[in-house]
């Protein structure tokens, strides 16, 4: 019964903005590090998780546990 959105960024604006742009590596070009934030009703960030490779993302397990969080 969850319900998130989700960003499509074409233009990489946010990514370069939220500081997870990656021009360029080894297993990237021109997109973002694997991230994960969770933006409160507020407009703040209360959880973020940026990647080191493009497989690197947090598991569900933390991120329902960030969620229990912002619900008070």
């Amino acid at each position: 019964g969850l319900s998130l959105p989700i960003l499509i960024d074409p233009d990489r604006a946010v990514t370069k903005r939220y500081g997870v742009y990656h021009p360029f590596g080894f297993d990237a070009f021109r997109t973002a590090r694997p991230s994960t934030f969770l933006i409160g009703r507020d407009g703040r960030v209360h959880f973020m998780y940026v990647g080191e490779r493009q497989n690197d993302r947090p598991g569900p397990e933390l991120i329902l546990a960030a969620l229990r969080t912002l619900d008070g």
